[in-house]
């Protein structure tokens, strides 16, 4: 039958024997352009599945609305799909050994890009620590385990490096640790003396 919101497209309803209705919306040449799946619960509850999307109605009317998400784990090192590490000897043609790699994941959601998961790998000591947003999907905790673990003494000597840091993962972490500090008067982490060092061969 033709959709009465959008008379362009075709609304196929299939009737299904565990008390579901598959609802596909298709073009006039017969592409499909939304899928849906609608369970009917009792007292007029219809749980609704789009996708990773999942509606409940009551009566006819949206009263939650939820995604599900699955993240992507950081891979661990891998050279041509073979696992590494990286030891002393490794690093010995380095200047100063005594470095380490960060990078942070992030996703979507209504309020913007968070971050879900970040990582350190330090190759002198072949050492990687991973951190993942808990069940609150508090983003901010994430970052500040990430900070509070690089802060740890035994790292005073380290250079940390991340890959786009000034157009992408300090934005992250420069928000997190204001607002941390917005409020924790006492917080040991400064913002004031971030400055920017760009060294140019030709």
């Amino acid at each position: 039958m033709r959709d009465k919101i959008q008379p362009e497209h075709i609304l196929a309803l299939k009737h299904n024997t565990d008390n579901t209705i598959t609802k596909n919306a298709y073009t006039l040449n017969g592409v499909v352009l939304k899928s849906a799946i609608d369970t009917y619960k009792a007292d007029n509850n219809i749980n609704r599945s789009t996708g990773k999307t999942e509606s409940i109605f009551i009566n006819n009317k949206l009263v939650s609305k939820k995604r599900l998400m699955t993240f992507k784990a950081i891979d661990k090192k891998t050279v041509l799909g073979k696992a590494v590490s990286w030891t002393q000897k490794d690093t010995a043609h380095v200047s100063d050994p005594r470095f380490g790699v960060i990078d942070l994941e992030t996703y979507k959601d209504v309020s913007g890009s968070k971050v879900y998961a970040a990582g350190v790998y330090i190759p002198q000591l072949d050492l990687t620590k991973i951190f993942y947003i808990n069940k609150n999907l508090d983003s901010d905790k994430v970052i500040l385990d990430l900070v509070n673990f690089l802060m740890d003494s035994k790292f005073a000597k380290y250079n940390f490096y991340c890959h786009n840091l000034g157009g992408f993962d300090s934005v992250y972490l420069i928000n997190t640790i204001i607002r941390y500090n917005e409020l924790n008067p006492d917080s040991i982490f400064r913002t004031d003396i971030i400055a920017r060092n760009i060294k140019t061969n030709i």
